[in-house]
């Protein structure tokens, strides 16, 4: 457990998160550190045609574990209705660092917030439309 501070998420709603107090109208990854940046989708997008959708990819998950340093979970919100799909060597991957929480983003939202109340490190990926 740390006591650094990360940002609280305020609400999510269709194609948005806002986390404390500033908007975003993407998806979004939180960092142990309360570093927030826009996921890095590119790295998933040329299996888009696979999947029907943009994936979380092992790509994209190394490269996002490379930025994370220590944490005591990670946490995907997969969408409004949870649609976002995980590669499983990604979900492995993530696995291996950390324990994994995936769920919808309005339950990832409030586990998250649960998390961070008490003190932990969480890496959280929020995808926020379906």
């Amino acid at each position: 457990m740390t006591s650094q501070a990360q940002p609280a998420v305020d609400e999510t709603g269709f194609g948005y998160i806002v986390i404390q107090g500033t908007r975003y109208d993407h998806d979004v990854v939180v960092y142990p550190d309360g570093t927030v940046e826009r996921r890095p989708k590119r790295l998933s997008s040329g299996k888009k045609r696979v999947y029907g959708h943009t994936p979380l990819s092992v790509e994209e998950a190394r490269y996002i574990l490379s930025r994370a340093g220590n944490t005591d979970y990670i946490l995907v919100g997969t969408g409004q209705y949870g649609a976002l799909p995980i590669e499983e060597e990604a979900k492995e991957l993530l696995e291996q660092y950390a324990p994994l929480i995936v769920e919808p983003t309005p339950k990832a939202v409030e586990a998250y917030n649960s998390l961070i109340k008490k003190g932990h490190r969480v890496l959280a990926i929020f995808h926020v439309t379906c």
